[in-house]
């Protein structure tokens, strides 16, 4: 009968403890909030996720209120730029762990727990991010978990014109790309990618930027877009190799990348392409006209029956078209490329087969591949039933 009223006795004593306990959890959660909404709004490293339950926000809120100075004095370099790759299905720490191996001062711990503490570790996808130079570690954390700045891929295809690789870039949704004037800079290309290039006033960088794969920042400005495509040809040209295999065969280095934008055109088989150049290389030796259907498609523009800028099937008066490209009205090369030529194109040209065909036509076989004829009556025998 004793031990009732001792019970409540330790229970009354216990009681104002937890009581206390209570009030200084509380007092500890409003002081932080308020020392890190102080410091998010003078610093800019953004507030706590509202989605977090009571003892996460009061773990992650401590863990970044003690990091503050580290979120803001830990920096990025000022002169070097790294990509990170986060890949699919990768986890918020793995990525963090990652970033730290590129920049072993942005804390993989820090990095995870910022994430989690902003709720971006939700909004982190994959894809290719240019690290900016010279940022404070909490903005290269809300950099890699805003998926519009991830790195845009373009690649462009053999064959293709400017106007559709213009046509490509606008759908990358660059920040820095201005709805319109791409396709007019490509065309009208500025005085230092002219003298990089060698090209005369108003000529275009049609044939000059090659296929393949170009990887852009989200805030890539055409300038820097164009410095970027051209960057493949630049390389050719430093070379000093394309120059001097196209003096072997009689051709600048503009007439090579003309011819190859017409063998890029006829053919996608790599292989048969050095036996098409040397088609057309006879062709140029006996005075006729090359007669290519690729460069009257040139001429001839959209079209917009095929919704292509290649019209797939052409008429005679297609053939009559009056244009300085159309090799059928104009004996030689055409003034300027007409597509992209692969560099298997630009090689067939400088390195053609010794044939002494004059012709080529597809073969019935739906294989993609050429007969080749050294006279016409042989040429019009092998025309499909």
């Amino acid at each position: 009968m004793q031990e009732e009223p001792k019970m409540m006795s330790q229970s009354k004593k216990v009681l104002p403890v937890l009581i206390l306990l209570v009030l200084a959890l509380i007092g500890s959660i409003l002081f932080f909030s308020w020392r890190l909404r102080s410091s998010s709004e003078e610093l800019g490293y953004g507030s706590i996720d509202g989605n977090l339950n009571l003892i996460q926000k009061v773990r992650y809120s401590v863990q970044i209120y003690l990091a503050r100075e580290s979120l803001i004095n830990e920096k990025t370099p000022s002169d070097l730029k790294s990509t990170l790759e986060i890949q699919s299905g990768e986890t918020v720490q793995s990525v963090c762990n990652r970033l730290n191996l590129l920049h072993p001062n942005l804390d993989s711990k820090l990095c995870r727990n910022y994430l989690v503490y902003r709720g971006l570790d939700r909004k982190v996808e994959p894809g290719s991010y240019s690290i900016p130079a010279g940022s404070p570690a909490f903005q290269v954390f809300q950099y890699i978990s805003d998926p519009t700045n991830r790195n845009r891929s373009l690649f462009i295809y053999p064959g293709w014109r400017i106007e559709e690789i213009a046509a490509a870039i606008q759908m990358l949704g660059l920040k820095g790309m201005p709805a319109a004037g791409l396709l007019e800079k490509l065309k009208a290309p500025d005085l230092k990618v002219r003298d990089e290039l060698q090209l005369e006033s108003g000529q275009s960088l049609e044939g000059y930027l090659l296929p393949g794969e170009y990887i852009f920042e989200p805030n890539a400005s055409s300038d820097e877009l164009i410095w970027q495509l051209t960057m493949p040809i630049r390389g050719l040209l430093q070379s000093g190799k394309l120059q001097s295999k196209a003096q072997v065969q009689g051709l600048t280095t503009h007439e090579v990348l003309t011819l190859a934008s017409i063998i890029q055109r006829e053919s996608l088989q790599s292989k048969e392409m050095p036996r098409i150049a040397s088609v057309f290389y006879n062709r140029l030796a006996q005075g006729m006209p090359l007669q290519t259907d690729p460069t009257v498609q040139y001429a001839i523009g959209y079209d917009q029956d095929s919704a292509s800028w290649w019209k797939p099937v052409l008429s005679m008066a297609d053939l009559q078209t009056n244009s300085i490209y159309n090799t059928y009205q104009v004996y030689g090369l055409p003034p300027a490329p007409i597509s992209s030529p692969s560099l298997d194109a630009i090689q067939a040209v400088l390195d053609p087969e010794n044939t002494d065909f004059i012709y080529f036509r597809a073969k019935c076989d739906s294989s993609g591949l050429h007969d080749f004829s050294v006279t016409y009556q042989e040429h019009l025998d092998k025309a499909c039933p």
